[in-house]
């Protein structure tokens, strides 16, 4: 079968150790938000679990997104369930803003 170039093919997982990103935080809430800081990351998808983590990088450079900058933080759950699926919505609360 052909495919054109930058068609996907083929995607691998390593669905052993999740990684959540939030990419919807504003310059105005990004201070304070530091590697090492504790969350509560809960699931739209799955009331009632929270699992905690912790906050692992904050990407140094904002993006614009509809007028609003943006920054990405990558936050390290400290536990699994097996009811996760990707691209499920999380919601990261961060503890003591």
């Amino acid at each position: 079968e052909q495919v054109s170039p930058g068609d996907r093919l083929i995607r691998l997982a390593d669905l052993s150790h999740w990684e959540i990103r939030t990419e919807d935080l504003t310059e105005l809430q990004i201070d304070g938000i530091v590697p090492g800081k504790s969350v509560e990351v809960t699931f739209d998808a799955l009331p009632g679990l929270m699992i905690p983590g912790t906050v692992e990088r904050v990407r140094p450079i904002g993006a614009d997104q509809r007028g609003d900058i943006v920054y990405t933080v990558v936050v390290e759950p400290d536990g699994s369930d097996e009811r996760l699926l990707w691209n499920m919505t999380a919601v990261v609360k961060v503890e003591d803003r």
